[in-house]
């Protein structure tokens, strides 16, 4: 990980050269700070929600933490740009420098909501229409000074702007971590493909047993549990939307993704909260733990919200435990993990192949219970 240590020692200088520019360009402590901490807290947002991020420690010295001694940005971003908001004429360069986090993909404590994709919109349209009323409307002429004005020449002056030096500021950073975050996925997405194809890392132990002594007479047998679940999703089974398959103490339900999610993206499709809610009405009078598999086929995505498949992958599955566990009861019964291509059930070299790995597998474990 010693690119992610040498990209946040980059992002500290780049940080400290923002504030002495800005302090030489005459902005004010109150506008200085706010658009320090929204810049601390657009980096640390876009480093954790990459793999490399998570895995080199970034969140124990984020940029917030460093220079601000505070470890909520993801949440305290959206307080203070609403408190920026209630004097807008007061922090109008703050209020900007926030507008373009939002628009270069700042998500903070809407990045796993299923819904946040539209709260942000629907903050960045607010803030924007507050910075129009501001910044007044546009000029429609394309030369409304055609004729030239008898003055003297004035020299340009030698301040910087504030606005001007956090948006080259702010360039400068973003390209920098787009750079890094494609160069850093394209390694994490190899290596984890690597890992997940590792032999377990003990070795065989050899256990004897004795002979069995034949019971008297036989229990009475248990409910086969994937009977069950096939009678209880029949329909579904029906409509080859899912499948049930597993033994008594482990059950697997197969869920399609065709047309679960849009491309790229983990908002659930309304039409398939019912099929979910039924699956979760199934788990609701089976004891155990649940886990949530997503899965998807080999094609990189590569945004700044899901650099790999890995992220997708898991924020699906985060979206269906949500409807599940809503369906089921008992929330801390269920668990999500991401799975990308590491287990395919077709060959990813045509559609239909990938279109089949792209799913959604709930797992029961009955046998597992909840501490």
């Amino acid at each position: 990980m010693d690119h992610a240590v040498e990209l946040r020692d980059r992002a500290v200088r780049a940080l400290q050269t923002f504030e002495a520019e800005c302090r030489s360009g005459g902005a004010s402590d109150e506008q200085l700070r706010a658009a320090h901490y929204a810049l601390c807290a657009a980096l640390d947002d876009t480093a954790m929600a990459t793999p490399w991020g998570q895995a080199s420690g970034w969140a124990a010295s984020s940029l917030s933490s460093t220079f601000h001694q505070d470890v909520r940005s993801g949440e305290r971003f959206f307080d203070l740009l609403s408190g920026m908001q209630q004097e807008p004429g007061r922090y109008l360069p703050a209020l900007e420098i926030c507008y373009w986090c939002l628009s270069l993909g700042f998500r903070g404590r809407y990045r796993l909501d299923p819904r946040g994709n539209a709260e942000i919109e629907r903050i960045r349209e607010g803030l924007y229409q507050l910075l129009t009323r501001l910044n007044g409307a546009w000029e429609r002429e394309l030369s409304p000074h055609w004729q030239g004005v008898d003055a003297p020449h004035r020299g340009p002056s030698r301040r910087i702007p504030v606005w001007v030096a956090a948006a080259l500021a702010l360039a400068v950073l973003a390209f920098g971590f787009m750079f890094a975050l494609h160069s850093a996925n394209s390694q994490g997405d190899a290596l984890q493909q690597r890992v997940s194809q590792l032999p377990p890392v003990a070795s065989p132990t050899i256990v004897r047993i004795a002979a069995p002594i034949a019971p008297a007479a036989a229990p009475a047998a248990a409910p086969d549990a994937v009977d069950a679940f096939r009678r209880f999703l029949a329909p579904e089974i029906a409509a080859d939307l899912l499948s049930v398959e597993g033994d008594p103490q482990r059950v697997l339900i197969r869920i399609n993704g065709r047309g679960m999610f849009a491309s790229g993206d983990s908002a659930l499709e309304p039409r398939f909260a019912t099929l979910l809610g039924r699956v979760g009405e199934a788990l609701r009078t089976e004891p155990g733990r649940v886990t949530v598999l997503g899965h998807s086929d080999n094609q990189p995505i590569g945004t700044v919200r899901f650099p790999s498949n890995f992220q997708l992958s898991a924020a699906r599955a985060d979206t269906a435990r949500i409807v599940l566990a809503g369906a089921a009861g008992q929330p801390e019964r269920f668990t999500s993990a991401g799975r990308a291509d590491t287990e395919p059930l077709a060959p990813n070299n045509t559609a239909e192949g990938r279109e089949k790995n792209r799913r959604i597998e709930v797992v029961l474990a009955r046998g597992e219970t909840v501490k």
